[in-house]
């Protein structure tokens, strides 16, 4: 069988699914399984990847922004032959499209080929406020329709989280019966505080959705109660140098430490004693999972969807609203000066990470993948 991947970037936590998808060829199918990645866009700051990777263009190539423009229309008309052109090349059995963009790209191919591949289409985060946020009002009504008339195509839809898939139901009047969330490696690590230096670790791409600048405003009031605190911001993004240059305004480039892409993450997350998701919106998210995975305390904002479903409202973590960094500041004061919820909520994290291993995830797409296989 022949499963063909495609997603947009590999840069991020998408890329780290991915990634792990490629264990998929390990599972027992009943013959052999072949899996091919097509990637949209080459990477501009994760290096480690499968060399068997297919790239169509050069990094950065789409906006942050959605918009009607010649320049648009013309790559997407062109993306569209190269990915059907491969198509009949690879003549994959399944495929498996991740996000809006290759989503709508994969279903209008497959819709015109005469003998086309299932179809599974992947919806890794909130679609209804990714429209809002990166398009006009105009462009939001075509592409919610343009959405409602193609996605009931699909073979099967599956969704990272129930609230994405509610959001998909609820917006766009459409059903997605499954939901799989991202899963881990269980490292079981016993997190112990770091002394008396401490270190909150940020992992993301460093773009408006991530809000870094709101973690940097309240951590520079962290700084006045809590001695010998680093935050560690590792990432890359079309918003680094502004979130550099804020730093440097603040005067907090001692404290404050943007690392950029690190393909050793691990490393960071060992040193950590504190973990921070400051975002605008979210689909399930992998970073917040990894920390939990090492057992350190996590604190996230109350993005839509992902991290409610994760941290179940303060059971396993903690929320704060989107934008607030009066209760980001107070959350992360809260875990450092207090050794007792400190240490339960750190017990907290590695349990709630053992519900969402690699395995159970990999699992489950693999019965996806037979069942739509099989369907007639």
């Amino acid at each position: 069988m022949k499963l063909l991947i495609v997603v947009k970037s590999i840069d991020g936590g998408t890329g780290t699914f991915v990634n792990s998808l490629q264990e998929l060829k390990k599972f027992p199918f009943n013959e052999t399984l072949f899996v091919k990645t097509l990637c949209l866009e080459r990477p501009k700051y994760r290096r480690k990847y499968p060399q068997d990777y297919v790239f169509l263009h050069g990094s950065s190539f789409y906006p942050e922004k959605y918009g009607f423009s010649i320049r648009n229309a013309l790559a997407y008309i062109n993306e569209f032959y190269v990915v059907r052109t491969y198509i009949y090349d690879y003549r994959p059995d399944i495929i498996l499209s991740i996000d809006i963009h290759c989503n709508l790209l994969l279903l209008m191919n497959v819709l015109t080929i005469s003998k086309p591949p299932k179809l599974i289409i992947n919806n890794r985060i909130n679609l209804s406020s990714t429209l809002f946020s990166k398009s006009s009002l105009l462009l939001r009504v075509f592409l919610k329709k343009i959405v409602q008339i193609f996605y009931k195509r699909a073979d099967s839809i599956v969704s990272v989280s129930n609230g994405v898939k509610q959001d998909i139901e609820n917006y766009f009047d459409i059903k997605s019966k499954t939901v799989i969330p991202n899963g881990v490696c269980i490292k079981n690590f016993v997190k112990k505080r770091n002394g008396n230096k401490t270190i909150i670790l940020s992992v993301g791409r460093i773009n408006p959705q991530k809000d870094h600048r709101t973690l940097v405003l309240s951590f520079s009031k962290v700084l006045k109660q809590v001695r010998n605190c680093y935050l560690m911001i590792v990432g890359d993004g079309p918003q680094k140098k502004e979130i550099i240059n804020l730093v440097k305004q603040m005067n907090l480039s001692q404290y404050v430490h943007v690392c950029g892409w690190d393909d050793k993450i691990d490393e960071q997350y060992k040193k950590a004693d504190l973990f921070v998701l400051s975002s605008k919106r979210e689909g399930f998210p992998n970073v917040l999972l990894e920390a939990m995975s090492y057992g350190i305390p996590v604190i996230s904002t109350n993005a839509l969807n992902g991290p409610r479903e994760l941290l179940g409202m303060n059971k396993y973590g903690i929320l704060v609203p989107v934008g607030d960094k009066d209760s980001l500041f107070n959350s992360i004061r809260s875990l450092l000066v207090d050794k007792e919820l400190f240490d339960y909520y750190s017990k907290k994290s590695l349990e709630r990470a053992k519900f969402y291993t690699k395995e159970k995830m990999l699992s489950q797409f693999y019965s996806l993948i037979n069942n739509v296989h099989m369907a007639k």
